[in-house]
């Protein structure tokens, strides 16, 4: 931005733009990566909670020791698969993007956030230019003072159709019920 004497502000144009907006906004990059990683994520979190379930459910410790060593082998492979699927696919956040997540929970139009980061190019010299450039940046300002950030909104749903969550997390409640005393101990033995 530029100050009254027509030079160019130090630093960023969102300094001015007072404490709120300066915490919103990398806030509003956690949402957007949580919100975009959780579909990458999916398949940790899933292959994670079936060899809790069935660790749970006592059952491999009850297959032979080679068969035991097999299935904890492709355990481990498939962690290690959909690790490196989600690293690759992890998501980049702009700044640009959490700015217009913000714009959109607090309901602007018009998006004035990114209107507070343009800069004066023309009338740089002139002074009746840069006061009405200033009287504007305020104006979006004050429109600025009800900036408001929603929580993550995943869409766990929009992202497995299938509804295959449904049979883990029922097998992984069957494990916690029938292991409820000894938890610790079956997931030892399973390992």
């Amino acid at each position: 931005g530029l100050s009254d004497t027509g030079r160019l502000d130090k630093g960023r144009s969102d300094i001015g733009m007072g404490l709120r907006y300066r915490l919103l906004l990398p806030l509003a990059r956690v949402v957007l990566f949580i919100e975009k990683f959780w579909p990458p994520l999916a398949p940790v979190v899933g292959v994670a909670l079936l060899f809790v379930a069935v660790a749970l459910l006592d059952l491999l410790p009850h297959l032979p020791q080679w068969l035991h060593g097999m299935a904890l082998v492709a355990f481990a492979g498939a962690l290690a698969l959909a690790l490196r699927w989600a690293w690759e696919n992890r998501p980049r956040v702009s700044r640009a993007a959490a700015r217009h997540r913000l714009e959109q929970d607090s309901g602007f139009e018009h998006r004035p956030l990114e209107a507070l980061d343009d800069q004066l190019l023309v009338g740089i010299d002139d002074r009746l230019a840069r006061r009405m450039w200033r009287r504007h940046r305020e104006r979006m300002a004050a429109r600025i003072a009800g900036l408001r950030l929603g929580a993550p909104s995943p869409g766990v749903a929009r992202h497995d159709p299938k509804a295959l969550r449904a049979p883990l997390l029922l097998v992984l409640a069957l494990g916690a019920a029938a292991g409820w005393g000894d938890m610790g101990d079956r997931l030892l033995r399973a390992v």
